[in-house]
């Protein structure tokens, strides 16, 4: 076959710009293979967008489409950068059949016209017409086969459109049944007729109309492709039949010149009946005119203009009277036109806008937006003859049609919304040509209006009344449906509306994946572990209805019905389904609540709340005692194939209960109520349990994001601490090695390091809190060097920290630290004897070794006070030895007879009894007392050792026992005289006086003189230099001094007042 010489590129006035939104021809994937018919893209009651066919031709390696039109519903024309191809889209082969004529290109950068004939007889074999744009030439193709033939023979006919100088040929377009319109760039219409009304080929041509600028184009001499754009053209022509025997034709220039001409038909008269400047009639120089439709029933055009200052699309419609008349605009709308006769259909160029120009009330029109794809390429689109009702795109995805049912009516914006939406959730694909986004829509819509309608959505999914999941009877597709439409609609939500604003809406959308995702995985873990039959659902759960009806119209009440499975299965299964019910409630926690939440949270910007579980506290409390049954069990099998399987339910179980409580105590604290409290207290109280699992099974990093998430700085504390022993102890197992254990220890340190430079001083105090809580100081004090301004605040936070933290200042060369601060630890925070000996001990060492660099004042009051301090000690650990001598930490009945003293007895001191039993239990256990505690316990306690035979010295005598307490007594009378005669120990004994201790000590020896000679006290008063009257008046207290012993003692105890009423006499 003969080639013809054209080029390969694109006209570029016909050519839509390249951009990132629009790629390439030799981006587009070509698609190969059979077709697929009647695949629907969007269906609704006012229209039908499918993909009829989605095969093309296979192309060679390097060729690129330049342009696709559908000519018919069965038939497409292709123009590569080498060939043309002519294909029927039924063609069922492997290769679609094809009619090919090569080209070559030129240097004109023109690709070739070309336009398919019907055929009434057979539309598979059209007349194809070819034509060069420079030259005019064309090639007439009678009746192509586009279907397996055994004729080889194809009748060509030969001709040439004559063209002035420079002048090349735009467009082409059929015209009648055998004829096309062609156009040129000087502003000429041609009529080629290429068949006589007997149908045999005979070829002719006429003149329509010639608005040729004679000047410019004579003295043009070379053809101006560039620069027609921006120069006067034509750029659309309209066509109707006016009647039986007339057709109109109306042509439009770049210019707004509009001319409408009239054509007898089978003539070759052309007639311009009238003609309009639109440009001059907007009074807008402006403009550019793109396109029009012409309604020829209401007499309407509308037209597509583009500003060229503001570069923003116009679509300008007006009324035409009569074609004489001047016509009058009516409206200015952001919308350009494609004609439906009663609805306007208008394609931008990612946009089909289908609308009813309803001119008598604007205010409300009905309008309807599909919002096409951005890697969607449309070649072209056509309305073809005797298909009124269907629009063609011909694409790089294949051929799209549109098909028109019937036009809407206005109405309310949120019914719009709705249906919209409900369009969206029932076509949207991934990889499909449509965008439902609103934005997309150009329509202004309120926030509040999307919300209602999201809001009534998600309603509708979860109540099973949503037209979008479709009829399906089995329950388990229509959970599995439900569930993949709320989270396509999630993610729609997430990028139509503002949901970080909307809390309370965020929190809904998050509940209804929640409780349709736990419908779905109940239903479907029910029948795989089958732990209750459908009856026993019926009787002992009584929800009504078989399961399979309840979880699919019930599904917001799902959380009642698991909570009465867990309980009845706890309360009556067998151990061994308790266990596979824990197995069942990790796979439903961590599928419908873990692993969903993570999705949908990402869509809602990670600030959503889980509530789910607010009001069923009691299945939460029944998973935590299924779980700690289950880590029971574990601790007590040896078969490791059940310890795995028990190891993965505590894994998923601990992990469900730290996050759902977490999240719900979160969500609570700004709503407060009862349920909070319930489950703060479960937080606090297992918190701690469900983060050891996760060590226990060396699993530390499954929880370490949850951990982080809720700033659990003391879970993070311990997760963190037992890895570096887990690593620690690798290595000393020697099952790692040397080198491996220097990069895993190395591994962990970075770890610490990320979290103290992320939270500072709060993640510090957290985990030293954890060390000194769990007697790891040594860990803190020698592992954190890089940190020691962290850790030196904290040992400065609390004074109880310097328990310790003197082993800090002693590393640091820092003695004056200790010197100074450890009475204080000894005196508030030793919690033993021992304790409180050996910090008296090393502050008065740290003194001695700072006087030199202290003065002589502050160390001889340091001195004091230590001395004091470790005299106090001395006393109390003598009272403990007499007291285990005497028997009265080993007899059952010595508590008794120290509390019940005659001098207490008699005067009814009920106080000091409960007193006596407070210091008595912490001497038992070696506690550190005060001054006051020893004095309150040697004055009146009852050291009886005999208590079983109630043998009591005579006066006069003082056997053994009598000797033991004489010693308790004299030394706490020296204990006295010794702190009487020290310098500054305020610190030691506050503002107690050691002359009203005196008192009190001798006023209750002598009150309780029996068990002691009174003659072997005034003795030891004497040795001790201590001059005391034995009198009332004299061991008599004042009010101050009564109300100092009421605070040194930490309470508020009468008895104090009513002792001093007491007389000795």
């Amino acid at each position: 076959m003969q080639e013809l010489s054209f080029t390969a590129n694109r006209f570029k006035a016909k050519q839509s710009p390249l951009t990132d939104e629009h790629p390439t021809p030799t981006d587009v994937p070509q698609k190969q293979g059979i077709s697929c018919k009647d695949n629907i893209l969007f269906d609704s009651e006012y229209y039908t967008l499918s993909n009829e066919y989605k095969s093309i031709p296979k192309l060679d390696e390097f060729e690129t489409i330049l342009d696709l039109k559908a000519v018919s519903p069965l038939v497409s024309v292709l123009t590569t950068n080498s060939r043309i191809l002519v294909y029927n889209h039924e063609s069922c082969s492997s290769v679609t059949h094809t009619f090919e004529i090569p080209y070559s290109p030129n240097s004109y950068n023109l690709m070739p016209l070309s336009a398919i004939i019907s055929n009434p007889l057979n539309a598979l074999k059209p007349d194809l017409v070819v034509i060069d744009p420079i030259s005019g030439e064309f090639q007439f193709f009678e009746s192509i086969k586009l279907v397996p033939s055994l004729s080889v023979l194809q009748n060509v006919v030969k001709d040439r459109i004559t063209l002035y100088n420079a002048e090349f040929l735009t467009g082409v377009q059929l015209f009648q049944e055998n004829s096309i319109l062609v156009t040129t760039s000087q502003k000429r219409v041609i009529e080629v007729t290429f068949k006589d009304q007997l149908g045999n080929v005979s070829i002719k041509l006429n003149q329509v109309y010639n608005n040729r600028p004679l000047i410019s184009s004579i003295l043009s001499k070379t053809h101006s492709i560039s620069e027609i754009e921006n120069s006067s053209h034509i750029v659309s022509i309209k066509t109707y039949d006016a009647s039986p025997i007339m057709k109109s034709i109306i042509v439009l220039e770049s210019t707004g010149r509009v001319v409408f001409i009239n054509h007898l038909k089978g003539s070759s008269s052309f007639n311009l009946v009238a003609q309009h400047d639109m440009e001059l009639i907007l009074s807008n120089v402006g403009l550019r005119f793109l396109d029009f439709e012409f309604l020829k029933n209401s007499k309407i055009g509308v037209f597509l203009t583009i500003d060229l200052k503001e570069n923003n699309l116009i679509s300008n419609v007006f009324y035409f009277e009569n074609s004489h008349s001047v016509p009058n605009m009516i409206s200015n709308k952001s919308v350009f036109s494609f004609n439906l006769e009663k609805t306007l259909l208008v394609k931008n160029d990612k946009k089909l806008i289908i609308f009813d120009p309803n001119f008598e009330n604007l205010a409300s029109p009905w309008v309807e937006v599909l919002a096409l794809n951005r890697s969607l390429i449309i070649y072209s689109a056509e309305k073809l003859p005797g298909l009124n009702d269907k629009l063609f795109l011909a694409t790089n995805e294949g051929l799209l049609t549109f098909s028109f049912k019937e036009s809407g009516k206005s109405g309310d914006i949120n019914g719009f919304l709705k249906e919209h939406i409900n369009q969206y959730l029932q076509y949207n694909k991934s990889d499909g040509p449509l965008i439902f986004d609103l934005k997309e829509t150009s329509l202004a819509i309120a926030t509040t209006n999307i919300r209602d309608v999201l809001s009534e959505i998600y309603d509708e999914l979860l109540e099973n009344k949503s037209n979008a999941s479709g009829f399906r009877s089995f329950a388990d597709s229509n959970l599995e449906r439900r569930v993949f439409l709320v989270k396509n609609l999630t993610a729609y939500t997430q990028r139509n509306y503002d949901i970080q604003n909307d809390e309370v809406l965020r929190t809904k959308i998050l509940k209804s994946c929640e409780l349709l995702a736990l419908a779905k995985n109940f239903l479907h873990l029910n029948t795989n572990y089958s732990l209750i039959n459908d009856s026993d659902m019926l009787d002992h759960l009584k929800i009504g209805v078989p399961l399979t009806d309840y979880l699919q119209n019930n599904t917001k009440n799902v959380l009642t019905l698991i909570s009465k499975y867990v309980n009845y299965i706890l309360n009556s299964g067998t151990e061994n389904q308790v266990i596979q019910l824990s197995s069942l409630l990790k796979e439903l926690f961590i599928n419908s609540i873990i692993k969903l939440d993570d999705d949908v949270k990402q869509l809602l910007g990670g600030s959503s709340l889980s509530s789910v579980f607010v009001d069923h506290f009691e299945l939460i409390n029944n998973v935590n005692v299924i779980t700690r049954k289950i880590y029971n069990l574990a601790s007590e099998t040896t078969d490791e194939n059940v310890l795995a399987g028990y190891n993965q339910t505590l894994i998923g179980l601990s992990c469900f209960l730290y996050y759902s409580v977490n999240e719900i105590v979160e969500y609570l604290s700004t709503r407060g109520g009862s349920a909070l409290v319930l489950f703060d207290e479960l937080l606090t109280k297992e918190k701690d349990k469900w983060v050891h699992v996760f060590v226990v099974m060396k699993k530390q990093r499954d929880i370490l994001p949850l951990v982080n998430k809720y700033k659990d700085f003391a879970g993070l504390s311990a997760l963190l601490e037992s890895m570096r022993e887990d690593i620690q102890t690798l290595f000393e197992s020697e099952e790692i090695s040397e080198i491996e254990f220097a990069n895993m220890a190395t591994d962990v340190e970075i770890e610490f390091d990320r979290y103290f430079e992320y939270y500072g001083y709060e993640f510090a105090e957290a985990l030293f809190s954890y060390y000194k809580q769990n007697h790891k100081v040594n860990i803190m004090l020698q592992n954190f060097d890089k940190h020691s301004v962290h850790l030196e605040r904290f040992l400065e936070s609390d004074l109880s920290n310097y328990s310790f933290g003197w082993i800090h200042d002693i590393m640091n060369h820092k003695v004056g630290n200790v010197s100074n601060k450890m009475i204080e630890v000894a005196l508030e925070y030793s919690t033993s004897l021992r304790e409180k000996k050996f910090q008296s001990s090393l502050g008065k060492l740290a003194t001695v070794l700072q006087m030199n660099n202290s003065s002589e004042q502050n160390s001889n009051n340091l001195m004091d006070c230590y001395n004091a301090n470790l005299s106090i000690a001395d006393v109390q650990e003598c009272i403990y030895y007499c007291m285990q001598e005497l028997g009265m930490f080993s007899n059952s009945h010595a508590l008794d007879a120290l509390i019940d003293s005659p001098y207490i007895r008699s005067n009814n001191f009920n106080e000091f009894r409960e007193r006596l039993k407070e210091i008595y239990f912490k001497l038992e256990r070696k506690g550190s007392l005060d001054i006051l505690e020893i004095v309150d316990f040697v004055s009146l306690g009852c050291f009886q050792p005999n208590i079983l035979t109630n043998e009591v010295p005579k006066n006069g005598g003082c056997d053994s026992t009598g000797r033991i307490v004489l010693e308790i007594y004299c030394k706490t009378l020296h204990l006295l005289k010794t702190l009487t005669n020290c310098g500054n120990i305020s610190l030691i004994v506050g503002s107690l006086s050691m002359s009203v201790l005196l008192k009190l000590f001798l006023k209750r020896i002598f009150m309780n003189r029996d068990y002691v000679p009174l003659e072997q006290i005034v003795l030891e008063l004497e040795k001790e230099s201590l001059n005391i009257s034995f009198n009332d008046h004299s061991l008599m207290l004042s009010e101050d001094e009564i109300y100092t012993l009421q605070r040194r003692s930490n309470s508020q105890i009468k008895d104090y007042e009513k002792e001093n009423r007491v007389s000795i006499s």
